[in-house]
């Protein structure tokens, strides 16, 4: 073994060629020569040109040196370039489809050969399937030049080892006989490694590690590899583990072994569509090569596509599962090479088995562990360490025997398992229908054992657990599980995405658990209260009042018709059906039900429980919106005082209140100070419901229209934009609060005379409102009020009127005939009759809208200085220039103190004055 020949140039380039099993054509065919010319480079009679130099290291994926293009010096110190048969006994061939594991062969061989190395054994560690034994064996041949020796022994069992070792005895040529002395052939062995250096052993499948104590020598000068599906390997071996492939490594696999792509090819090589479908099968078989390797044997021998293998998997899994191709050194298939460690588990640990049986049907990348402890939930032992506090340590054993087999991984930072796709697959293929129904109700028991009531303090919680929940939702449909449990988790899942605005998935999540508690306990029962009132409140936040209406009214019906004295749940019932017909618009409705609901509360629970705040913050909504600033303020501070007391200040309740109290200052024109309740409440939404929430966006739109109140244009289209992008997303392009953002960038554009651009948002918003609220909603107003105005700037008269006509129609049906949303439409057709010349009409208006914003306590408020404005017009056109002055500089003054002294609004009313000042002192003269 020890004898060198010496090499001839060039014995680097003729190894390589070698190790791939190529002849000379094979490489001159690949590179534009021929067979002759390689000949002729390897015996050193020519060396290959720059041009084919380059070609050459492409085409071994080598550079020049490695190549022996730059000298022969360093090929004297290598070793031949095959090794006999004597030293060589790996028993496969090489995998011409061996994919995606370069990383770990480059590491292996690194760690063993760095500088001052003292690992000597390294094991290759995984689940059955993931590819162990062939990485070994690609090891084996790409590194084969580097080993004086390589030998393969099968270890799965401590019997099928030492006849392998008996066997290799032999190979080596000790010059005895073990067929009847097991132990001297081991001693034989472990003496021969001994003795000998740079040998590489490969142990396939060791079940044992403690039993290469038997074998080889704790100091010796070779190097040994070992395969397992066992993780803890502690001080015997370096673990190096395999993971599943990523969805690209394994479509790549799949197609190279189906030889739909050549063995060298990519896979972009590939038809679009086969790529697609080959990905599709990666993520089905979850990155497991084994997986993969069945299904691409299979569409080889059976000729059928991609697609048409998916099409058979999603019908046949078990099937297919457990078939095996006849064209593989693999022998056993996905279900038979999981078995063993299936039994073992069982046997070492019934509480293991449990847990990995409750995994197969969860969703298997983030499985908390707090949801296995269910699974003992009728061992006494784990009663007992429940006591005494040391449950972890219940559940650590378990564990360890699940990992150690490489069934589950563990994450010790997150406290979650997971659990490969396939081996949940193969265990639920493993069980008959009562026993699947049984395992997904305990699922689901666990999962609702731990799913808490949804409330902020505990969202971190609820998102910890949403991937099983959701999963359980599937597990409820597909077993029709009706239980309180199944009931409750998907009602509390739905609220928790419903808080998050993830409309779409809430509807058929409340759905479910209505139809359960139907079930359980009759339409009727008072505990079908709150399924119907989250649902009441979904179908609200998505403008589906038809919907919401008669499930607010059941609701109601329930709390008032329950027996004994009132009830907080009937005071949040009121609550609930107040700010509904508030939203509405149905203000006469909706006022005395809030008082109500702040009475019952406040004598229930105290003045200063956040249910009051609550109650208090609708009713000053109420007022605000019918124009009672001066009694919203108090309220509003009341209830911000409460919720801040009770959640501190960065709490999305206490924002809500902030944005109120943003808007009450807004309105009375108090803009510094609205600008920073409006600030303070986006930061809180933020920062606690993320950028994305549509609480955000309705920051966002409230700062927006502050800023264009100030005349600050340049930062309000942004916010607007980022509102409408937020809304759509949420709701649909087809909402009502969709048409909220448009209207508002159709009055952003109109401030600032884009007519255009105001009349197409104006328009869109109009359609947008009436075909979702309705032709007599108050928010419509609000569109028709812009066109109405921009008709009016076009001379388009009669259409402005009519669109008046209906705007006040609409506002006075709901306001009521002294609201300042009355003021504002006085305004406007005062506007219209001043533009035709009709004064005293337009005068008569003008007066009327002044006299309703004074009596609401407006008279500081910007549309106060529009009237007054509009009134100062008038004057001067019809030669009245002193009352004129009068009117524009009392507008004046309120845009001073509320505007300041450049916004655009206030350069007219300056303009105005000049004019007016001017004319007068020209009538002195």
């Amino acid at each position: 073994m020890g004898t060198r020949s010496k090499i001839k140039p060039n014995l680097l380039l003729r190894r390589e060629r070698l190790l791939r099993g190529w002849t000379q054509a094979d490489v001159a065919g690949q590179i534009g020569t021929d067979g002759y010319t390689v000949n002729r480079w390897e015996c050193g009679r020519a060396k290959p040109g720059p041009y084919f130099q380059q070609k050459l290291c492409i085409l071994f994926a080598k550079n020049a040196e490695e190549l022996g293009f730059l000298g022969t010096a360093d090929q004297e110190q290598l070793p031949p370039a095959t090794l006999s048969s004597v030293n060589w006994t790996i028993p496969y061939r090489r995998n011409t489809y061996f994919t995606a594991r370069d990383e770990v062969i480059t590491a292996l061989f690194q760690t063993f050969h760095k500088e001052h190395s003292l690992i000597q054994v390294q094991a290759i560690c995984g689940l059955g399937g993931l590819g162990k034994t062939h990485t070994a064996v690609e090891y084996a041949y790409r590194y084969r030049t580097h080993y004086q020796a390589i030998y393969w022994l099968q270890a799965d069992s401590p019997t099928t080892l030492l006849s392998q070792i008996v066997k290799l005895a032999g190979d080596l040529n000790l010059g005895e006989k073990y067929e009847q002395d097991f132990h001297s052939a081991g001693t034989a062995v472990r003496h021969w490694f001994e003795t000998h250096d740079n040998w590489l052993l490969i142990l396939d499948n060791l079940e044992d590690p403690h039993l290469l104590h038997s074998y080889v020598p704790p100091m010796h000068q070779g190097y040994v590899l070992y395969t397992t599906r066992l993780r803890i390997t502690g001080t015997i071996a370096n673990c190096v583990e395999i993971e599943k492939m990523n969805p690209d490594e394994g479509a790549l696999c799949l197609l190279r072994r189906a030889k739909i792509l050549a063995p060298d090819a990519s896979l972009e090589q590939a038809s679009e569509a086969d790529r697609l479908h080959a990905r599709e099968l990666s993520l089905l078989m979850d990155g497991l090569p084994l997986g993969l390797d069945q299904a691409g044997a299979y569409i080889e021998e059976v000729g059928c596509s991609v697609q048409g293998y998916l099409q058979r998997y999603q019908r046949h899994r078990a099937t297919l599962l457990g078939r095996r191709g006849s064209t593989t050194d693999h022998l056993d298939p996905v279900a038979t090479t999981w078995s063993l460690s299936f039994t073992q588990t069982q046997q070492s640990s019934q509480t293991a088995a449990n847990i990995l049986h409750l995994c197969a049907f969860l969703e298997p990348e983030t499985i908390a562990e707090e949801i296995l402890s269910a699974v003992a939930a009728e061992d006494e032992a784990r009663s007992k360490l429940e006591e005494t506090g040391a449950d972890l340590l219940w559940l650590d054993g378990p564990i360890g025997i699940l990992r150690n087999f490489s069934l589950v991984h563990r994450s010790p930072e997150n406290r979650t398992l997971s659990i490969h796709r396939l081996i949940q697959a193969v265990l639920l293929d493993g069980m008959d229908d009562q026993t699947r129904r049984q395992w997904a109700t305990k699922a689901v028991c666990a999962v609702q054992r731990v799913f808490p009531i949804v409330s902020f303090s505990n969202w971190q919680q609820c998102q910890r657990y949403l991937p099983q929940a959701l999963a359980c939702a599937d597990l409820i449909a597909q077993w029709h599980i009706v239980t309180p449990e199944a009931a409750s988790l998907l009602h509390q899942t739905g609220r928790y995405l419903h808080e998050h605005a993830h409309y779409t998935e809430v509807e058929p999540l409340y759905e479910q658990a209505r139809t359960i508690y139907e079930q359980l306990l009759g339409k009727e029962h008072p505990d079908m209260a709150p399924i119907l009132e989250s649902q009441a409140s979904l179908y609200e936040a998505l403008w589906k009042d038809e919907q919401a209406e008669p499930l607010y009214q059941q609701v109601l019906a329930i709390h008032t018709h329950a027996p004994g004295p009132e009830s907080v749940d009937l005071a949040e019932s009121i609550t609930k059906v107040a700010f509904f017909y508030y939203k509405k618009g149905r203000y006469e409705q909706a006022e005395p039900l809030c008082q109500q609901a702040v009475a019952i509360f406040e004598r229930l629970l105290g003045p200063e429980h956040i249910k009051v705040a609550e109650s208090l913050s609708n009713l000053a909504v109420l007022y605000q919106e019918r124009g009672f600033l001066a009694k919203a303020e108090p309220l509003h501070q009341r209830a911000l005082r409460i919720r801040e007391q009770a959640f501190g200040s960065a709490h999305p309740d206490v924002a809500t209140i902030l944005k109120r109290l943003g808007g009450v200052y807004h309105e009375q024109g108090h803009y510094s100070k609205a600008a920073s309740f409006y600030t303070r409440a986006l930061r809180i939404r933020e920062q606690v419901l993320g950028p994305d929430h549509p609480q955000v966006a309705a920051s966002l739109r409230n700062l927006a229209m502050l800023y264009q109140n100030q005349g600050k244009y340049d930062r309000v289209r942004p916010l607007y934009q980022r509102a409408l992008a937020i809304r759509k997303q949420a709701f649909g392009t087809q909402h009502p609060l969709v048409a909220d953002i448009l209207n508002a960038l159709a009055e952003f554009y109109l401030a600032q005379r884009q007519d255009d651009r105001a009349r197409h948002y104006f328009t869109q918003a109009r359609a947008m409102w009436e075909q979702t609220v309705g032709p007599e909603h108050p928010d419509l107003a609000h569109s028709l009020h812009g066109l109405a105005e921009l008709a009016c700037k076009r001379g388009q008269y009669e259409q402005a009127g009519e669109l008046c006509g209906r705007i006040l129609a609409i506002r006075t049906q709901t306001f009521g005939e002294d609201h300042y949303e009355i003021a504002r439409s006085f305004t406007l057709m005062a506007q219209l009759a001043q533009a035709q010349e009709q004064y005293k009409q337009a005068e008569m208006l003008y007066t009327r809208a002044l006299v309703i914003l004074e009596k609401s306590g407006l008279s500081q408020h910007p549309l106060m200085a529009t009237t007054l404005y509009g009134l100062a017009r008038l004057h001067q056109a019809t030669g009245n220039d002193e009352q004129g002055l009068v009117s524009a500089r009392r507008a004046r003054a309120i845009q001073e103190q509320v505007l300041g002294t450049r916004h655009p609004d206030m350069v007219e009313t300056l303009a105005l004055l000049a004019e007016l000042t001017h004319m007068q002192e020209d009538q002195c003269l």
